[in-house]
């Protein structure tokens, strides 16, 4: 028995490193020691994986406690599947952490240029989200785009903007494109682009200045005048517009909320909003079509029908 309690002494010590292997030999035989390596090893690297060591003493004291070989291979073997069990979650969240989908999202007002690892670039507009997988970008270019975007790309293989209401594909151009629920609207400036939405059975093919539109099941075509989106220059423009997109883009771009009072927001608006300037812009959009508007706070405005 006080063999027994040296030995759990200078075990502890060992496995603490207050003691080197030549002095802990002194006290036990040259199997008992060679069984105790491979369990010490064990136990620093299900440490450095789990948890403190301090409980693996207490474990081990336990085991030697009942003087059986067979016990002693009995935790060992416990010991190796708990540590295999530790690198394979290890290893799990590793590659979990290793993520090659880039995320970039703007705020309301705010505007971002993205370069993409071809050289291709993107302007995302305010309030809009776009990702896209790196690891695979050189043979599948492909992005995920929720709200509004200008994109300019490099030739090369397919590129395609996925959006919840359909995808355009280029090979080397630049497009807007612009998404929300049951809308949906693309302009080419450049080069060529198709464009498919979810109920389409075929693609349609937009040239430059061509515009094409979906708003619930309508779909409209256009020629436009301008060279490059009227946002980017710092105005939102609208042509033949419903009134509740119109609204949309007005409270991403100024961070405020709209409040109707017996407005309807499905009539149609053609005409334009400054990005620079609040009241101007509450001006410009609706002392011409006939409806008031009532700051109410900072971030409210109610609106009605009416001189």
């Amino acid at each position: 028995m006080e063999k027994e309690k040296v030995n759990t002494t200078f075990l502890a010590k060992w496995f603490e490193g207050s003691i080197t292997d030549a002095e802990f030999q002194q006290y036990v035989s040259e199997n008992e020691f060679l069984h105790y390596q491979k369990l010490k090893k064990g136990v620093d690297a299900y440490a450095f994986l789990e948890k403190p060591v301090d409980d693996t003493f207490k474990v081990i004291r336990e085991k030697i406690a009942k003087k059986k070989n067979y016990q002693l291979k009995h935790l060992y073997t416990k010991w190796a599947v708990s540590i295999a069990a530790g690198l394979v979650l290890f290893f799990g969240l590793f590659t979990l952490l290793k993520n090659d989908i880039e995320i970039i999202k703007t705020d309301r007002g705010e505007q971002k240029t993205i370069a993409l690892l071809d050289g291709s670039t993107v302007l995302l507009n305010n309030d809009s989200t776009l990702r896209y997988d790196k690891s695979n970008w050189e043979d599948f270019r492909k992005v995920t785009l929720k709200g509004e975007a200008f994109f300019k790309v490099k030739k090369g293989s397919a590129f395609t903007v996925v959006t919840d209401e359909g995808r355009v594909q280029v090979l080397g151009t630049s497009f807007n494109v612009n998404s929300d629920t049951n809308f949906f609207e693309v302009t080419c400036f450049t080069g060529k682009v198709s464009v498919k939405t979810t109920t389409d059975s075929l693609p349609v093919i937009l040239l430059p200045k061509d515009s094409y539109r979906k708003i619930g099941n309508t779909i409209t075509s256009e020629k436009i005048p301008y060279k490059r989106p009227s946002w980017i220059e710092g105005e939102s423009t609208f042509t033949k517009m419903p009134l509740k997109y119109v609204l949309s883009a007005f409270e991403k771009q100024y961070n405020i909320k709209f409040i109707l009072d017996n407005v309807d927001d499905s009539v149609i608006f053609t005409g334009s909003f400054t990005h620079s300037n609040i009241n101007i812009a509450l001006e410009s959009v609706f002392k011409t079509a006939g409806i008031r508007y009532k700051k109410t706070d900072k971030q409210t405005i109610v609106l009605s029908f009416g001189q």
